[in-house]
């Protein structure tokens, strides 16, 4: 992938060529490739329904990971920033967000105006049924803000940094070595909306491999897991 490819849409082509496999997969449920592309696109049309343009940054509130992943794909397509909402984020960033989404508003919604991102999202919005061929803008200039990540905090509170679309088509260039052999499984055991994730995560799926969204080792084990990815700590535990 080279960078004048924007990653969701060479996201959209690679999973097109593997429609019947597994993207995304736990013990109750499983997401195809074609199905994740679907997904992308609807996503994507929901985002615009609401207003979301190149000019928009979206913070996302979520513990589904195919919300995750489906949103990050999505804003890539559409040119806008994302990133995903703490609390200290909605009480002190200086990052001005101009939409808020979550998938779950049980437990109190993150912000007044959070639009919820609920199993219609699965669907394109009313009167985008019968389009075909849908193009999206992408990004204006690939030196473009796209994912907005804190650091580790190690030293205090976390600091926020910015990675550009040309900066994410590197890393994941970078990270395909890891995914060069035939297609596999792996499992994260850092958050999916973590940036020690984030990045392998969509190197993964670039190579058509799967995730694992199970923290179960007999699970992993039943479905042919290849690669666990975590720190030294979580691997030891």
């Amino acid at each position: 992938m080279n960078h004048s490819q924007n990653i969701g849409a060479a996201f959209l082509v690679a999973a097109r060529q593997r429609p019947n496999e597994i993207a995304l997969l736990d013990e109750e449920s499983a997401v195809t490739f074609g199905q994740m592309a679907d997904l992308v696109q609807n996503f994507s049309l929901h985002f615009q329904r609401h207003g979301v343009s190149q000019n928009s940054t979206v913070a996302i509130k979520s513990d589904d990971s195919t919300v995750i992943i489906a949103t990050v794909i999505a804003t890539s397509l559409l040119g806008c920033r994302w990133i995903y909402v703490s609390k200290h984020l909605v009480e002190n960033t200086p990052i001005e967000v101009s939409h808020y989404f979550e998938s779950d508003s049980s437990n109190g919604t993150m912000h007044a105006n959070a639009i919820l991102i609920d199993e219609e999202w699965s669907n394109r919005p009313n009167g985008f049924e019968l389009l075909e061929n849908i193009t999206f803008s992408g990004f204006t200039d690939e030196n473009d803000p796209w994912l907005i990540l804190p650091s580790s905090g190690t030293t205090g509170t976390p600091k926020l940094m910015a990675l550009s679309s040309q900066n994410l088509c590197d890393r994941i260039k970078a990270t395909s070595a890891e995914f060069a052999s035939a297609p596999s499984r792996c499992v994260f055991l850092f958050a999916l909306h973590s940036p020690p994730a984030v990045i392998r995560a969509l190197s993964a799926l670039m190579a058509g491999w799967g995730l694992i969204l199970s923290a179960d080792p007999m699970f992993w084990h039943k479905v042919n897991v290849s690669h666990v990815f975590g720190s030294p700590i979580q691997v030891a535990n």
